[in-house]
């Protein structure tokens, strides 16, 4: 009887006019200029922006990109084929939509361009000038694009980037973490009592009506953004065996410098079972998986990530030397006497500098236990921890990484002499009196990779939304 009282309903049929102009079957640039060869002579749709504008008294040439690619096509609008207004509206970052027949170029500077025949604008530019584009294509000042970074990704340099960026995350976590390695990708909190790095350079939580006293969350300690994922990483490790997260992380550093943000975003694979020269391995494999990748499969996105510097890929290709060759690894020591500094010195960045300069990618091992973090697992010397850091030319260090201290009585001793309160910590302490278990991880700042593979200035100009001591917040 259910049934019989059932109304079935026909769903109407799929519409079949979006077809040409739909997500999933429309043409990218970079998909359009790949197979351009096979395409000639036969009709196309595209949507992109104008990025560049050439005006005849007969016909006019525009560069059409839709960030796909670093490379733009060129559309020749006729003006006898185009209304007189679509064509004055087709101004420098102007949101089109055209079709038109792909033929082969006479023009020296493109193979194939678009014989347009219908275009579409979305809406009209300002009268007033841009403020970071042109009609002649001039790129802005770095200060400028930073003032206007809601803007800033539709030039091709901060385009590139993004697509190297994208790129990097998804080799180093996808493709070599989860799929090589069987990693597990997991997510850690921002919201936080605990100051993984120790050094009380974080930023404090508080709900915006909060009453005066008013403890949003249990406890007593003051809540804040995480500088780290790594504790609650190590959590999650000791029952999965190999996780990482990637996500952003906080630092309250008054730092005006080209390497530093206040928000930025941090790899970070924990590994039971896992010796430091393991780590080491990991560490190296990843950051050269990812720079030999971008090296195969984006060398034109690498250029013009680096403002248009054709010489760039090689260079970095000769400072990743041999596949087969490992990376330098020298102690803390080593470097120091490397550097003409004595026992018990510091290395500086000019340090840093120097010992790229002279080996290239470089590990440190082996620190002073008082430089370290707490969670630095003690080298039987009882003077080091067994720890590293990998440095990059131009950038300085990019990975940072140790044994993690696994040993109860270890912990809870450097814990007490560091004056570290325990009730933020319990629960960590909890994972060495509860079934302990060797183990090891390393952070890679993702911005820093992707500034050393940008062959980028600064730091500020590799991330989408930039926040650093004395920024603006407001995009």
């Amino acid at each position: 009887q259910y049934q019989r009282r059932v109304r079935v309903q026909r769903l109407p049929s799929p519409r079949n006019d979006f077809v040409s102009f739909g997500l999933l079957s429309r043409l990218s640039v970079r998909k359009l200029l790949k197979d351009a060869p096979s395409l000639v002579g036969k009709r196309v749709e595209l949507c992109g922006r104008i990025t560049k504008r050439r005006a005849q008294r007969q016909r006019s040439f525009v560069a059409l990109s839709d960030g796909s690619s670093p490379s733009s096509l060129q559309c020749v609008l006729e003006r006898e084929l185009l209304p007189e207004r679509a064509v004055r509206s087709a101004r420098v970052d102007t949101a089109v939509r055209v079709g038109g027949t792909l033929v082969e170029s006479g023009g020296a500077q493109q193979a194939f361009e678009l014989h347009v025949d219908t275009l579409h604008t979305h809406s009209d530019i300002a009268e007033e000038p841009h403020p970071l584009i042109t009609a002649s294509g001039r790129q802005p000042a770095a200060e400028v694009t930073r003032r206007d970074a809601h803007l800033r990704t539709r030039l091709a340099r901060f385009g590139a980037r993004a697509r190297v960026r994208s790129r990097a995350v998804r080799v180093a976590t996808r493709d070599y973490l989860e799929d090589e390695l069987g990693f597990v990708g997991v997510h850690a909190p921002l919201l936080t009592a605990n100051d993984c790095e120790g050094g009380g350079e974080q930023f404090g939580v508080r709900a915006t009506d909060a009453e005066p006293g008013e403890q949003f969350f249990d406890g007593t300690s003051e809540p804040r953004l995480s500088v780290s994922g790594q504790l609650e990483a190590e959590a999650l490790a000791s029952a999965l065996s190999r996780v990482y997260v990637c996500a952003p992380c906080f630092r309250a550093e008054r730092s005006t410098g080209t390497r530093h943000l206040a928000e930025f975003w941090m790899l970070e694979p924990e590994m039971v079972e896992c010796s430091l020269d393991d780590a080491v391995t990991v560490a190296e494999t990843l950051v050269r998986r990812v720079a030999t990748d971008a090296l195969a499969n984006a060398p034109d996105d690498l250029v013009a990530a680096a403002a248009d510097n054709a010489e760039w890929p090689a260079q970095l290709q000769q400072l990743l030397g041999a596949a087969d060759t490992p990376w330098p690894q020298l102690t803390y020591a080593e470097a120091l006497a490397a550097s003409g500094k004595s026992a018990g010195g510091e290395l500086d960045r000019a340090d840093e500098e120097a010992l790229t300069a002279r080996y290239g990618p470089l590990f440190v091992r082996n620190w002073p236990i008082e430089t370290r973090p707490f969670y630095a697992r003690v080298s039987d010397d009882g003077r080091t921890a067994e720890c590293f850091d990998l440095y990059v030319p131009r950038v300085g260090e990019l990975v940072g990484g140790s044994v993690r201290e696994e040993r109860l009585d270890v912990l809870e001793q450097t814990l007490n002499e560091r004056g570290m309160g325990r009730e933020s910590l319990e629960w960590y302490v909890d994972l060495r009196r509860f079934g302990s278990v060797p183990h090891a991880g390393f952070g890679i700042g993702v911005d820093r990779l992707v500034q050393w593979l940008c062959n980028a200035r600064s730091i500020r100009d590799v991330i989408a939304a930039p926040r650093h001591y004395k920024g603006k917040l407001t995009f």
